[in-house]
């Protein structure tokens, strides 16, 4: 994020942006949620940029929602575009279809955010169902559901909300097929996810 705002703050765009895909990729990875907020809003002025206005706001609404789910505030940077900027540009190139653009990125999960970001930028070629498509995050999740806890518990460990706990249980029912915690449980079991890396 460092070198990728020196780079945006010299004026050297094409520079800055594969800065703040590798951030997308760390952030995301690390579960680094409200930095990775700020990765997108920093790839939506590049997609503004770049004449993509549609993308650009969908990653400003993506991170918008974010930072709400996360109760965290954005911080503007001297001498760098912030999101009054962005939204300009965009505005004049979407004019009606801008709020649109927005709510269809405020209604995106963080995982679609991300791939978003990425896509067609060498990103992360995650499958979407099955075992091997479940983020480092809904990965844990299993692994404590395996254990017996409880979505409050499990909340507490990671250090979210219950809300978000369950939002990763509906996502890993979803890409495994699954329909039930104790049928989650016993499939981990038989793969043997109780062990943490």
């Amino acid at each position: 994020m460092a070198r990728g705002r020196v780079e945006r703050f010299a004026g050297d765009d094409s520079a800055a942006e594969p800065a703040f895909i590798e951030a997308v990729r760390s952030l995301a990875d690390a579960g680094a949620r409200a930095d990775l907020a700020d990765a997108l809003d920093e790839l939506a002025v590049s997609a503004a940029r770049r004449n993509q206005p549609g993308r650009a706001a969908r990653l400003l609404g993506a991170a918008e929602a974010e930072r709400a789910r996360l109760g965290a505030v954005k911080i503007s940077w001297a001498g760098l575009p912030d999101t009054d900027e962005v939204l300009t540009t965009i505005g004049k190139a979407l004019g009606d279809e801008l709020e649109a653009e927005i709510e269809a990125g405020r209604a995106m999960s963080l995982d679609e955010a991300v791939h978003l970001a990425l896509r067609g930028k060498g990103g992360r070629r995650r499958s979407t169902s099955g075992w091997e498509s479940l983020t480092p995050a809904e990965s844990e999740v299993v692994r404590l559901v395996s254990e017996g806890m409880t979505n409050p518990r499990i909340a507490e460990k990671l250090l979210i909300t219950s809300g978000t706990v369950k939002a990763h249980l509906s996502h890993i029912f979803t890409k495994l097929g699954i329909g039930s915690r104790s049928e989650l449980a016993a499939e981990a079991a038989r793969r043997d996810v109780t062990d943490s890396s």
